[in-house]
């Protein structure tokens, strides 16, 4: 890991420090990839770089680039859900809205107060409302002097075709599990512990510097889990139930639910990869015992039925379906397992 601090992602970093070395710089760049891969982490290194103090940007050591970390820089503005979760109403927020567009283009009139360019990065751009979309797209179409967008996405596909052809894109991918495993160890962990957090990461190095500074993360992943197997037993009116729970928490943190929802995928797809005899393939080792027993009940085609569900399921919630019909559906779509199946 370089001073830039991204985990993997060579490539990425490489072609933007290039382009800050020779002045290169584009108006706009789109960062897509899968969560917690470093999209975040790349974009505020890159503010960073652009605004150093010292001959070999990002220095992390200068004001510049402290105030950027401690996201308290006056030309480095962060926007997205988190950084507005409610409305003025007290809603939570569903979507990335116009209002809060036109407040950042009105800010990117302004020069730089402090350092040599004004950089807004836009996290998660596939919230952005079709008004708000539209009103970025006019920034981008005629960008002020000296101002970086740097756009984040899980799905490019989701963001308009203007948008994705006004910007410099990279796409960033899954980490190798050594190379998370070798950070998370330089960093402090024991091997074990490394190579054990790089496994359950599925490549994203995000969450298993999470995992290790939090391990409260783990419990929260033995609990989503063990609700998954739970529903697999289950009959009607417990999937239900479950369902409404996951739709109150949905209110509270969409983004809760939708980690929930990636973590089912994941568990289920390892029981398809015990179906074709990959047990040293499973994501979820920890979970081997049990996701043998699944594997020996569940039909493939059962297990790619449930994951395509959970699929919809979450493209549903971030096109503002109603969030407790579509998990019901969702959870009644899983696999059924007798009680005894899962007794142990």
């Amino acid at each position: 890991m370089t001073n830039w601090g991204v985990i993997g992602q060579e490539r990425a970093v490489a072609f933007l420090q290039r382009a800050v070395a020779h002045g290169r710089i584009h108006h706009a760049y789109l960062l897509s990839g899968p969560p917690q891969v470093g999209k975040g982490t790349l974009a505020l290194a890159f503010a960073q770089a652009l605004n150093c103090e010292q001959v070999a940007p990002p220095c992390q050591q200068c004001r510049s680039c402290q105030r950027i970390a401690r996201g308290v820089h006056p030309d480095v503005v962060v926007l997205g859900l988190q950084t507005d979760e409610r409305s003025e109403q007290g809603r939570l927020r569903k979507s990335i809205g116009i209002g809060q567009v036109q407040e950042l283009a009105a800010a990117l009139a302004l020069q730089p107060y402090e350092g040599r360019w004004r950089c807004v990065i836009i996290d998660g751009a596939e919230r952005l409302s079709v008004e708000a979309a539209n009103a970025l797209l006019k920034t981008l179409e005629e960008p002020p002097p000296q101002v970086l967008l740097i756009v984040l996405t899980v799905d490019p596909e989701q963001l308009l075709p203007t948008i994705r052809s006004r910007c410099q894109r990279l796409d960033l991918c899954l980490v190798a599990e050594a190379v998370i495993a070798a950070e998370l160890h330089r960093q402090g962990a024991p091997e074990e512990t490394a190579r054990h957090l790089a496994r359950l990461a599925n490549g994203r190095p995000g969450w298993a510097l999470a995992a290790f500074r939090d391990p409260d993360q783990l419990a929260t992943r033995s609990e989503q889990l063990t609700l998954l197997v739970e529903a697999l037993r289950g009959d009607t009116l417990r999937r239900l139930d479950q369902a409404a729970k996951l739709a109150t928490r949905f209110a509270a943190s969409r983004e809760e639910v939708y980690a929930t929802l990636d973590l089912w995928q994941g568990w289920l797809r390892d029981v398809l990869v015990l179906a074709a005899g990959g047990v040293d393939l499973l994501w979820n080792q920890d979970w081997a015992a049990t996701l043998q027993t699944v594997a020996a009940t569940v039909a493939p085609a059962q297990a790619r039925a449930g994951i395509e569900a959970l699929r919809r399921c979450r493209r549903q919630l971030e096109a503002n379906v109603n969030a407790r019909l579509a998990l019901e559906a969702a959870l009644l779509d899983l696999p059924t397992l007798p009680t005894a199946a899962l007794a142990s």
